[in-house]
């Protein structure tokens, strides 16, 4: 490699550290649940190598009914043992993820293509929206990218016969890493079977054990498979789970009853119902709005005025997606990787999602350099291919200035409620008070026991005995209502009536009957969080 490709690789390199470290520790500016509970789960590893259940060394984490995959936490312990219970320690983890990723897209790409578009490509990485957002944030999808990525490099690799199993145990570890690739990884080996079927004919001894190897690394993991509550979670979610299909169809069959038509049934079915679902879920992820304008609906997956992409980027991305089609040992793979990314979240029900396509996030990169690499070469005239060079550096630039304007200032202030923002305060405030009431009584609204957990640093080995969760919601989601002396539920309505109880809750948990409040916690807006209430805090019946 050139010492020019290798300044501005380590250029690019430094570019993604240092977007993905700035304000890390206050945006974004809340603790999400899922990362507490991330957080909590790696703690009790550590002080007692048994989940928050009491699980031991579990291969499923339950958490709140969903059963997160299990080696983004196990990572994380190490992160929890040096930093302790803060958001850093669970998010830095996922940062060098995605430094990581924007390593391997430069080498990804130059296995089929130029250096630089390599170059290009990691740097398109770096600065894309979709991969900041979630390596600021903790979240399994940063490791299971990096794992399949890695996975890619070496499987595609023959320097060394090696790279091989190495990229086997890769692709068995992202099983591990987040539910999406369990369905995005067997299919893109599947994929790699298909184009290398004469090789693997004449190689069967090498990919006989290469499949023996990855079988032995998902042997733990099917174990969980037979256990229902295993799949409760993608259970409720997918588009099976859809309650109103077979009212649909039934309703479709009865209309058609009216005119005898008999071949209602072959087109009134669930196999075609899911089929078309399954395509306009697909389609929604393609749409300019998501892609470019707006992103994911759920908040804590979005940056105001912002989608998946920078704007600027989209000429080059259509440009790119058509050359895929053109002649190149590695475009088949990028558009495979591509298409295979959004398949599994367009099995789900809550689409689009850029959680559930962070996948998608390194081939955007490398369609986007091919792009931007063809119109440069479309400009025969150097003097113009300058001022066309110049000209696209600097929009993006200026887009991408706008992003981090949005990122830093305006969504930390308007999303602060949908990050959970202010339980670190809360539960600070909860030590100095708690001494002088039998129960602090937190209201649904307050996010749950997992802070309490997390905040308080409540002892695992005290906890687990105790951890109970509801039944499950149509979301796959449980409730844990009490441990010890905190309840998380509703409040009752005799308020006033209660000794001995501290209440936390948001403004409008109280029933209108606050008077004065025995503490406040506010928003960065201004706007009031939480108060602190007991039963002076009050209005009597009479008043």
């Amino acid at each position: 490699m050139a010492f020019k490709t290798k300044f501005y690789l380590l250029s690019v390199v430094l570019l993604a550290l240092g977007l993905r470290l700035y304000r890390l520790d206050v945006n974004p500016p809340g603790l999400y649940s899922d990362e507490a509970a991330y957080i909590y789960n790696a703690f009790s590893l550590l002080e007692t190598a048994k989940d928050e259940y009491g699980k031991f060394l579990p291969l499923a984490f339950q958490s709140f009914g969903d059963y997160k995959a299990p080696l983004y936490i196990y990572l994380a312990v190490p992160f929890v043992k040096i930093l302790g219970l803060q958001p850093i320690s669970i998010r830095l983890l996922s940062t060098i993820m995605g430094i990581s990723s924007t390593l391997l897209v430069f080498y990804l790409a130059g296995i089929f293509y130029k250096r630089k578009v390599g170059l290009i490509a990691s740097l398109i990485f770096a600065v894309l929206p979709l991969s900041l957002q979630f390596n600021r944030m903790g979240h399994e999808g940063s490791l299971s990218a990096l794992l399949v990525l890695a996975g890619l490099y070496f499987f595609l690799n023959k320097r060394k016969p090696l790279y091989y199993w190495f990229s086997l145990i890769l692709f068995a570890l992202s099983f591990y890493a987040y539910h999406d690739a369990r369905i995005f990884t067997p299919l893109m080996l599947l994929f790699l079977v298909t184009v290398k079927f004469k090789q693997i004919k004449n190689e069967k001894a090498k990919y006989f054990w290469g499949l023996a190897l990855l079988l032995t690394f998902l042997f733990p993991l099917l174990f969980n498979i037979f256990n229902s509550s295993f799949w409760s979670r993608p259970a409720n979610t997918s588009i099976f789970a859809d309650k109103g299909a077979v009212a649909g169809i039934e309703m479709e069959r009865g209309e058609d009853s009216f005119y005898d038509y008999q071949p209602a049934a072959f087109i009134h079915n669930r196999p075609l119902f899911y089929f078309f679902k399954f395509m306009e879920n697909y389609g929604k992820h393609l749409s300019s709005d998501f892609l470019f304008f707006k992103g994911d609906s759920v908040q804590i997956y979005q940056t105001i005025g912002s989608g998946l992409m920078l704007l600027a980027t989209a000429p080059f991305f259509l440009a790119g997606f058509v050359q895929l089609f053109r002649k190149n040992n590695g475009s088949l793979l990028i558009l495979v990787g591509f298409l295979l990314s959004l398949t599994a979240s367009s099995l789900t029900r809550f689409v689009p999602s850029a959680s559930r396509i962070l996948m998608v996030a390194p081939f955007l990169a490398i369609i986007v350099a091919i792009g931007l690499i063809w119109f440069i070469e479309q400009v025969k005239v150097l003097n113009y291919k300058r001022v066309f060079i110049v000209s696209v550096s600097l929009s993006l630039a200026f887009n991408f200035s706008i992003y981090l304007h949005n990122y830093h200032l305006h969504t930390p202030l308007r999303y602060a409620k949908e990050w959970h923002y202010g339980m670190n305060q809360v539960y600070r405030e909860v030590e100095k008070r708690q001494s002088e009431y039998e129960t602090v009584w937190l209201s649904r609204d307050t996010w749950g026991y997992i802070y309490a957990l997390v905040y308080l640093k409540y002892p695992p080995s005290q906890y687990q005995p105790r951890a109970k969760l509801t039944d499950l919601n149509e979301y796959g989601f449980g409730w844990v209502k009490s441990f010890d002396k905190y309840i998380f539920d509703e409040f009752p309505p005799d308020l006033e009536s209660r000794e001995k109880i501290l209440f936390v809750g948001q403004p409008g948990d109280f029933w209108g009957k606050l008077n004065k409040p025995l503490k406040e916690i506010y928003y960065p807006d201004g706007k009031v969080a939480f108060y602190f209430a007991d039963r002076t805090s009050f209005k009597l019946n009479d008043e």
